[in-house]
């Protein structure tokens, strides 16, 4: 299995979201959006998460990617490069029954 790498940038963290636990472990809820386009192949953007209702949800700031492993980001998933073969499956079935 290969590891989900994540890059955070701590100094747009907003610190008055973090939360203890019972056991007064410090906590941050973040949250990871499809990318559309990438320029560093990250799969996803990251973004701090608020409790529903609060109003910092709307400007919750970016704070960071993720890459999925084996992943393209969604703009690079729907187009193949031409110097890849379309594999057997998935080519286009022809409509006429003509040999050529």
């Amino acid at each position: 299995m290969k590891p989900i790498r994540m890059k955070i940038n701590l100094s747009k963290l907003d610190k008055t979201a973090f939360f203890a636990s019972r056991s007064g472990d410090k906590w941050l809820d973040l949250v990871a959006w499809p990318t559309k386009e990438s320029r560093y192949g990250e799969t996803h953007s990251l973004k701090q998460s608020y409790p529903a209702g609060d109003e910092r949800a709307k400007g919750a700031p970016f704070v960071g990617s993720l890459t999925l492993p084996d992943a393209q980001p969604s703009s690079q998933a729907a187009t193949r490069p031409s110097s890849q073969p379309i594999p057997f499956d998935q080519q286009p079935t022809e409509t006429d029954d003509l040999p050529f």
